[in-house]
């Protein structure tokens, strides 16, 4: 919500799509799909812009879902304006997505900063990716949902501690989206 939020107040765009993934195999869930899809729109929900669209496409999608499809896709659908946002954390596997090159050359990029390492534009051309820009001008918190789970220790009952405090909320989400979770 804070990178969101963020672009729009620096960039001001026309338009936010969030095209969320469905289940992919690199990837662990710990919710159900319609846990996930419910989760997405309570978040589209909360930011309330009516710029921030979540289009579901690729929620349902069973092939393997690559940076390609999806841009050709959203092209197609809102226009070629486009400019892809990713975490600073890709960067080392981005030369691996495709043999194509597809995703370091041919779609615009605003790289958000993400996790230890900072990456300057130099480092980020040595990875032979193309049409970027780096997002500086913002105060996003440094955290991903791995590390929301992970300061909710094992052992802990969220439900118990909801019920004990109705106005617990999981430590990095929202009050609604904590809401939902915790019901």
């Amino acid at each position: 919500m804070a990178i969101i939020r963020s672009i729009i107040h620096h960039k001001n765009p026309e338009k936010i799509i969030i095209i969320p993934s469905g289940e992919r195999d690199d990837k662990v869930y710990h919710i159900s799909t319609e846990h996930r899809r419910k989760l997405c729109e309570i978040f589209v929900w909360e930011i309330l812009d009516d710029r921030v669209i979540l289009d579901l496409e690729f929620f349902s999608w069973k092939k393997e879902m690559i940076t390609r499809d999806v841009d050709i896709y959203a092209r197609e659908k809102y226009g070629n304006d486009l400019i892809h946002v990713f975490g600073t954390d890709v960067i080392p596997s981005m030369p691996l997505w495709d043999s194509e090159d597809y995703a370091l050359k041919k779609i615009q990029k605003l790289f958000i900063q993400r996790g230890e390492k900072k990456y300057s534009e130099e480092e980020i051309w040595w990875y032979g990716i193309e049409n970027f820009e780096i997002f500086s001008r913002s105060n996003i918190p440094d955290i991903s949902s791995t590390e929301i789970r992970q300061n909710i220790p094992e052992y802990t009952s969220l439900s118990i501690l909801f019920i004990e405090n109705p106005q617990f909320i999981i430590p990095g989400l929202s009050k609604k989206i904590s809401k939902y979770i915790l019901h």
